[in-house]
């Protein structure tokens, strides 16, 4: 069988399927779950992120901070 002929029946057959009202609704239905799932795993993904990244400035922010009371002569006793 030519690679012609193939593509001609599997776009024959995309047709007919997305003729069908049914198998229409199904896919619709199919999309529009996995376009939930991917704006839920986006929201995790964010919240995730901010989430390192407070922690990651906080830390930077106390390591700036003790720096910065050592230059000026507090002892370790005093910053802690």
């Amino acid at each position: 069988m030519s690679d012609d002929k193939l593509f001609d029946q599997a776009r024959e057959r995309i047709k007919s399927m997305n003729a069908d009202p049914e198998w229409r609704d199904t896919i619709m239905d199919f999309e529009t779950r996995m376009l939930e799932r991917e704006q839920a795993g986006e929201k995790k993904g964010l919240k995730k992120g901010e989430e390192r990244g407070l922690k990651k400035g906080l830390k930077t922010g106390v390591l700036n901070l003790i720096d910065s009371l050592k230059d000026v002569g507090c002892t370790s006793q005093q910053i802690l």
